[in-house]
């Protein structure tokens, strides 16, 4: 449990930051408490997507595979992936919704 909070706690802190210091058109809180959910959701098809592509691209996540391979790998395939499916949360969920409070 003390994991889980240490992963989340940066998140949860700079969400708040920018939650407080939007002083004149907050967006309502219930949505960016949906909002966030739904992104934390995404880890599940995310890592099977990460891992149907380590597989395809042949590298093992826990052997040494050098710098250009680690480079690669973080940046097109882990990096990629996750960024993408935390913009299609936003995009299709939550980019159109009309804030009422």
């Amino acid at each position: 449990m003390k994991l889980l909070l240490i992963a989340i706690a940066p998140s949860i802190a700079i969400a708040l930051i920018f939650y407080l210091r939007d002083k004149y058109d907050r967006e309502p809180l219930g949505l960016l408490v949906k909002t966030f959910l739904w992104g934390a959701a995404t880890i599940v098809p995310v890592g099977i997507v990460e891992s149907m592509l380590f597989d395809e691209f042949g590298i093992n996540i826990f052997e040494n595979n050098g710098l250009a391979m680690t480079l690669f790998s973080m940046v097109f395939l882990v990096a990629m992936v996750e960024e993408s499916a935390k913009f299609c949360v936003v995009r299709w969920y939550c980019w159109n919704k009309k804030s009422i409070q």
